[in-house]
């Protein structure tokens, strides 16, 4: 989605860290336990996906009426990132996949208007529809619909600006 007039800029910073701390592994055990406990997890993920919507819409909201809505972007950032990160961990892949979209594609936004809210609004409501009707797997008919659309909005989005 991105079309390649921002390029990130990569960073190797001194592992200091690791130089304090020296080389080695973890023990494969301590892994396989630890993986065991992600795959086998009965966490209900749903109502903390409602709880980060809701930090998403007052963010929106503040965000739309912003003065500076530069320096208000990374209360927008936090709650989709959150949805990225833990909606894979805690089985719920369809949302981790829009929201990785959504990253995406907020990457290449230059500035905040009216259309960017209602983007914003139907990554909310896609995310809705997802947890409202207990979908959580990214190759679900449903979940690949809206994935379809609402990239779609996003790349017209981006053609109207020349973004």
């Amino acid at each position: 989605m991105t079309t390649g007039k921002k390029k990130a800029k990569v960073f190797n910073p001194e592992n200091t860290l690791k130089q304090k701390v020296g080389t080695g592994g973890f023990n494969t055990e301590d892994i396989e336990k630890a993986q065991g406990a992600l795959d086998n997890n009965d966490v209900d993920f749903a109502p903390e996906a409602r709880s980060l919507l809701e930090e998403l819409g007052k963010a929106t909201k503040k965000l739309a009426d912003s003065k500076t809505p530069k320096n208000d972007m990374p209360d927008v950032l936090y709650p989709i990132l959150q949805l990225k990160a833990q909606g894979g961990m805690f089985n719920y892949p369809a949302i981790s996949v829009i929201s990785a979209d959504i990253m995406l594609f907020l990457e290449d936004v230059e500035d905040f208007d009216a259309d960017l809210t209602k983007i914003l609004e139907s990554f909310h409501q896609s995310v809705k529809v997802l947890l409202d009707l207990s979908i959580k797997e990214a190759d679900d008919k449903v979940a690949i619909q809206l994935q379809t659309e609402f990239k779609a909005v996003c790349e017209r989005y981006l053609k109207k600006r020349n973004l």
